[in-house]
């Protein structure tokens, strides 16, 4: 049975494995504690779904709401402030 929040049509689906739908996220994909983001309603949600990582792209941590460490650092480049 899969948790709301995923999709879980391929035969053999495991934790690993699991689809969530755009606007939902999870700690890890060790988890089944699926949960919708604040922001899953707007078009401009972090919280992309999917496989593996569920974050748009330069996002992370909880519900997908901060800057990663690549995203914060290539900030820095292009304001021309020393790391």
């Amino acid at each position: 049975l899969c948790p709301p929040g995923t999709v879980c049509e391929a035969t053999g689906t495991t934790l690993h494995t699991l689809n969530l739908t755009r606007g939902t996220w999870r700690v890890s994909n060790e988890s089944s504690d699926v949960r919708p983001c604040p922001d899953a309603t707007e078009e401009t949600t972090g919280c992309v779904g999917g496989v593996g990582n569920v974050c748009k792209e330069r996002l992370g941590g909880p519900y997908c709401a901060g800057c990663t460490a690549e995203a914060i650092a290539d900030g820095r480049r292009e304001d021309g402030s020393q790391g």
